[in-house]
């Protein structure tokens, strides 16, 4: 499509760049948590601290939580491995110590990551899962970050700012759900779509006091009105440049959430018979990092369809692609077959010869006894808003692994890093 065209707006002018508060190994304030928190409808008691604005509670008293429900599961820990395990389905019993009530208001928590094994036998079943989650250490004891244990154990957490409640639910399904796309809402989630169409509506009507409550209230308060003018222009550019000059009435609303690793990606597309414009509103998880805009547009003789879905299809199917293409890469170079491989790199959108390729992966092997046909794998994948990764790990039981890991992006990576014995 000539005329379709995407631009991420940083909006320097409107947000300054703030670093992200979660660094691994820092120690920082754990603060006791006083919101409510339900499962299903009904109030549950928990115990949870909250770090840097995200609730964090202990493993064990989260399977206790659901142990009663259909997302039960029993949980151990891996001395050895120093990860913990999580067997879903199961029972869990619970111990002396657990849902212990916090006592002081404020703790001192210790940042890290920490790999969690799902459905992991260590009698010898090589089909378990391997996920990353934020942990933070609290009087040796070790608390996981709430949204990341949903995930991990298939429950959906959302907050209800007005009531200060955490709500979990073991029922919510979505059955347009598409990996990372969600096309069901809360209200609160509502309630942005409702402010992103405002928003649009007064920019067809150029209603600049419609404009700058939308900036306002939804990317900096602080906004001066010549940032905001200059954010406003910048927007009309943009749909210039694809061939809209005019924001017209009677368009359908298509709505998506897209749920990356690092916030929610609200999607509202505005189509029309002949074009169609979009406007995706990130709102990071960790709130002191910058809230972006993009916008799509396309419009034209070679305009065709403006469904988000089949946006986000043809999206995913590319990128989908590229993922399996890293451990084509890996099993094409361990059987030596070098022009499949070199191809492969290439499809990747990676720099450099065949020799150059060769010679790449080859440095890796040095001191180490790796690239052999037989071996078991895992494969995690990361969605931000910035990009999109996959990591393979092979272990060849032979003490020694390899992972490669793959960075989509405007500049393609290959990371292949091995590993001295199992972790």
């Amino acid at each position: 499509m000539k005329k379709k065209f995407s631009l991420l707006l940083a909006i320097l002018m409107l947000v300054a760049l703030i670093p992200n508060t979660f660094a691994q190994g820092e120690t920082v304030e754990a603060k006791k948590a006083n919101q409510k928190m339900t499962l299903d409808g009904k109030e549950v008691e928990a115990p949870f601290y909250n770090i840097n604005g995200s609730n964090y509670i202990k493993l064990r008293d989260f399977a206790v939580i659901l142990n009663e429900t259909e997302n039960k599961f029993n949980v151990s820990y891996d001395n050895e491995k120093k990860t913990f395990i999580i067997e879903r389905s199961r029972s869990y019993e619970k111990m002396e110590g657990d849902l212990e009530e916090i006592k002081n208001e404020k703790e001192k928590a210790l940042l890290s990551y920490k790999d969690v094994y799902i459905n992991y036998n260590p009698e010898g079943s090589e089909i378990y899962e391997i996920k990353e989650a934020k942990t933070a250490l609290i009087n040796g004891n070790n608390y996981l970050q709430l949204r990341d244990l949903g995930e991990l154990v298939g429950i959906y957490v959302d907050y209800d700012k007005e009531t200060r409640t955490i709500k979990l639910s073991t029922d919510y399904k979505d059955d347009t759900y598409e990996g990372f796309l969600r096309k069901t809402f809360t209200d609160e989630e509502e309630k942005v779509f409702a402010s992103i169409e405002s928003f649009y509506n007064s920019l067809a009507k150029n209603d600049k006091d419609g404009i700058n409550k939308f900036i306002k209230e939804r990317i900096n308060p602080n906004s001066t009105d010549e940032n905001n003018a200059e954010f406003e222009t910048n927007l009309r550019n943009i749909l210039s440049s694809v061939g809209i000059n005019d924001i017209k009435e009677g368009y359908k609303v298509e709505k998506v959430l897209e749920n990356y690793d690092d916030g929610k990606g609200y999607m509202v597309a505005f189509n029309y018979s002949d074009s169609y414009v979009a406007i995706e509103y990130f709102v990071p998880e960790n709130m002191e990092s910058n809230i972006e805009i993009a916008l799509l547009g396309n419009s034209g003789s070679d305009y065709s369809n403006g469904s988000l879905d089949s946006y986000f299809e043809f999206l995913n199917l590319n990128e989908g692609l590229k993922m399996a293409t890293v451990f084509s890469l890996h099993d094409n170079f361990v059987k030596k077959e070098y022009d499949a491989a070199f191809v492969n790199y290439q499809n990747l959108g990676l720099k450099g010869d065949k020799e150059e390729m060769m010679k790449f992966l080859n440095e890796k092997a040095v001191d180490h006894d790796i690239y052999h046909p037989t071996y078991t794998y895992r494969v995690t994948e990361h969605r931000t808003y910035s990009g999109r990764s996959v990591s393979y790990r092979f272990d060849y039981g032979t003490g020694d692994q390899v992972e490669f890991t793959y960075y989509l992006g405007s500049v393609p990576i290959l990371q292949v890093v091995p590993i001295k014995g199992n972790y």
